[in-house]
């Protein structure tokens, strides 16, 4: 469940989430790592939608403000340019988690 993503403004943004054998997932942005367990992963899902939503995207404004993820101590800032790769990783990894490519035939 890779999801390498990378986008070439300025410096190389990577962010993916990989499923570890133990079955936490681990979600890498920029410089950090942060360990996840599947619930989490879901609800930055809903997160991700919730301010894609509020953020005016749809219907082609912009908002300045950073998706803002709180994860118990640690704050994941997640600017305006890298939300669409940021929420593509997560989108991928609760898809193939919940084994959507499976049901549809995309083996």
């Amino acid at each position: 469940m890779n999801s390498h993503e990378r986008k070439n403004r300025g410096c190389h943004t990577l962010c993916f989430v990989q499923k570890c054998s133990c079955g936490a997932f681990h979600l890498h942005y920029r410089y950090a790592m942060v360990v996840l367990h599947k619930q989490t992963l879901f609800q930055i899902m809903e997160e991700c939608y919730q301010w894609e939503e509020g953020s005016g995207h749809k219907d082609g404004r912009k908002s300045s403000s950073p998706l803002i993820i709180m994860l118990g101590i640690v704050s994941l800032i997640v600017p305006e340019e890298d939300f669409q790769l940021f929420s593509k990783a997560v989108n991928d990894a609760v898809t193939e988690e919940l084994g959507l490519p499976a049901l549809v035939g995309q083996i």
